[in-house]
């Protein structure tokens, strides 16, 4: 059996930028494998989107 999976740490952005208007790249610094605990703020009935994926 293998142990619980549980959080080890936890990563803040090291930057965040505004590429066109309403649309962020976030660098977290790192690669990693894991979830993300995203919060966001807006109007009621806004839609986010989130993708994930390594840049260079």
């Amino acid at each position: 059996m293998q142990p619980p999976i549980r959080v080890t740490r936890t990563l803040k952005p090291r930057s965040v930028k505004e590429v066109k208007p309403g649309t962020f790249l976030v660098d977290m610094g790192h690669n990693f494998a894991g979830t993300v605990r995203l919060r966001v703020q807006g109007l009621p009935g806004s839609r986010w989107y989130c993708d994930m994926g390594k840049t260079h």
